[in-house]
C-alpha cells in the first residue's frame, strides 16, 4: 500500500503533519477522521525516488495545464450560476478531473473548505495550480459576494495570457527555425568547406587579398574554438539568469535594456503595459482597493522597471498624489495611456480605462509581433546571403588572380 505525507487539522484547529499508509486518499481521509482529524492535503510517497540514499520528489509530475484551470473555472461558474452548492460542485469536479495531480489539489481544496477555510485560502495553498493573482481575485470575489463574476474575470484573464503566448509562439517559430538552420549552415561552411579551399589556395602560393585573409582567420577560429563558442552561447541564458538572481542592480539594468532595444523595445513595453492594465482591471473589478491592487500588480508585470514605477505610485498616492501624476514621472506610459488614467481617476472608475488599454493592446500586439518578425526574417536572409557571398568572393578572388597571371 502507498504511504502518504499529509497535513490535517485536529479538533482544536491545530495543524498537524505526518505520514500514514493507506489504500488511497479516501481511506486516508477516513482513517484521519477516526482519529478526530480533518485532512487538508496529502501527497503520495510513490512520487518519490531514492538515489544514493537520498529521496527526491518527482515534482515535474505535479503540474496543471492552464487550459485545465480555465475549464475548471468555466465549469465551476456554471455550477454556481445553476444553484449548485460550492462544496458539492468542487467535489463533483474533483472526481471528474483526468489529471491525478489536479484531483489531489481539488481534494485538498475541498477538505480546506470543509474545515472552515475560505476558498481563496484553500486555493492559495496550491500555487502550482492557482497563482497568487487568482487567489487574490477569488478573495475579493468572496468578500464582495460576486464569485461567479470573479470567475468570469479570471477566465478572461487566463484566456488573454494564453492568447498572447500563442501569438508570440506562432510569430517566432519560423524565424527561430530559419536562424538555427543558418547558424548550422555557416558552421559547416567555415568548419569543413572553407578549410579545403584554404589548403588549395595556400598550396598555389598566390598573394591573398584581404577578404580571403579574413575568411581564413574565421575558418581557423571555427576549427579551433567553434565547439567552445557554441557551448558558451548555449550557457549565456543560464549566466544571465544567475546574474539576475545574484544582483538586483543587474536585473534592473537588464529589464530596462529590454525596453530600449531597437525594434523589440517597443514590443516589450507593450507587453509590460498590457500586463499591468489587464491585471489591474481584473483585480479592480473584483473589488480590490487601488493601493492593494498596485502592490499585487508589482509581482505580475514581469519587469522591474514597471515594478519600481508601481511601488513609487503606491507611495505617491499615500502621499496625496494621483496615479496619473505618479505614472507621468516614468516614460513607460505614453500620453494616451496617461490621459485614460486621468479620466478614470476623475470618474472614480479606474477599471474601465485600463480595460480599454488592455483591449487596445489585444489588437495591437499581434499586429506588432507580425511586423517585427516581418522585419527580422528578411534581415536574417540578407545576413546569410551576405556571409555566403563574401565567402565565395574571398575564395574566387585569388583563383581569378592566378588565372589572369597564367593567361
Amino acid at each position: 500500500m502507498p504511504e502518504y505525507n499529509y497535513r490535517a487539522l485536529d479538533n482544536t484547529g491545530r495543524s498537524i503533519t505526518g505520514s500514514m499508509v493507506a489504500v488511497d486518499e479516501s481511506l486516508l481521509e477516513e482513517q484521519l477522521a477516526d482519529m478526530g482529524q480533518v485532512l487538508i492535503e496529502s501527497s503520495s510517497l510513490e512520487d518519490v525516488v531514492s538515489v544514493g540514499g537520498k529521496e527526491f520528489k518527482l515534482t515535474f509530475l505535479e503540474s496543471v495545464k492552464p487550459r485545465e484551470v480555465i475549464d475548471f473555472f468555466i465549469q465551476f461558474r456554471g455550477l454556481l450560476n445553476a444553484g449548485v452548492p460550492m462544496l458539492e460542485g468542487l467535489r463533483g469536479m474533483q472526481k471528474g478531473s483526468d489529471n491525478p495531480y489536479f484531483r489531489k489539489v481539488l481534494d485538498a481544496v475541498c477538505n480546506g473548505v470543509e474545515s472552515g477555510e475560505t476558498l481563496a485560502d484553500s486555493f492559495s495553498a496550491h500555487p502550482k495550480a492557482f497563482d497568487s493573482n487568482t487567489a487574490n481575485m477569488i478573495r475579493a470575489g468572496e468578500e464582495s459576494g460576486r464569485l461567479p463574476e470573479t470567475f468570469a474575470d479570471i477566465i478572461a484573464y487566463m484566456e488573454w495570457v494564453l492568447r498572447m503566448k500563442s501569438d508570440v509562439k506562432q510569430a517566432t517559430i519560423y524565424p527561430v527555425t530559419v536562424l538555427i538552420v543558418i547558424v548550422m549552415f555557416i558552421g559547416l561552411l567555415f568548419t569543413f568547406v572553407v578549410p579545403k579551399f584554404v589548403t588549395l589556395l595556400v598550396s598555389l602560393d598566390v598573394e591573398l587579398p584581404m577578404p580571403t585573409i579574413i575568411v581564413m582567420a574565421v575558418s581557423d577560429f571555427a576549427k579551433s574554438y567553434g565547439v567552445v563558442s557554441l557551448m558558451f552561447v548555449a550557457v549565456i541564458p543560464f549566466i544571465i539568469g544567475a546574474a539576475k538572481k545574484k544582483s538586483q542592480g543587474f536585473s534592473f539594468w537588464w529589464d530596462s535594456m529590454k525596453l530600449k532595444l531597437p525594434v523589440f523595445g517597443k514590443l516589450n513595453k507593450m507587453f509590460v503595459v498590457s500586463k499591468f492594465a489587464t491585471n489591474f482591471a481584473a483585480l479592480f473589478k473584483a473589488g480590490i482597493p487601488v493601493l492593494q491592487n498596485l502592490e499585487l500588480c508589482q509581482e505580475l508585470v514581469g519587469n522591474l522597471v514597471m515594478e519600481k514605477a508601481l511601488r513609487e505610485a503606491k507611495a505617491d498616492i499615500e502621499g496625496g498624489m494621483t496615479l496619473y501624476e505618479s505614472m507621468g514621472k516614468h516614460d513607460i506610459f505614453n500620453s494616451m495611456e496617461l490621459m485614460m488614467l486621468s479620466v478614470g481617476e476623475q470618474s472614480g472608475d479606474l477599471g474601465a480605462p485600463l480595460e480599454s488599454i488592455s483591449s487596445y493592446y489585444d489588437e495591437v500586439i499581434p499586429r506588432t509581433i507580425k511586423t517585427v518578425f516581418g522585419i527580422v526574417e528578411p534581415a536574417i536572409m540578407i545576413t546569410m546571403i551576405g556571409i555566403v557571398g563574401f565567402t565565395a568572393l574571398a575564395i574566387f578572388m585569388p583563383i581569378m588572380t592566378l588565372m589572369s597571371s597564367v593567361g
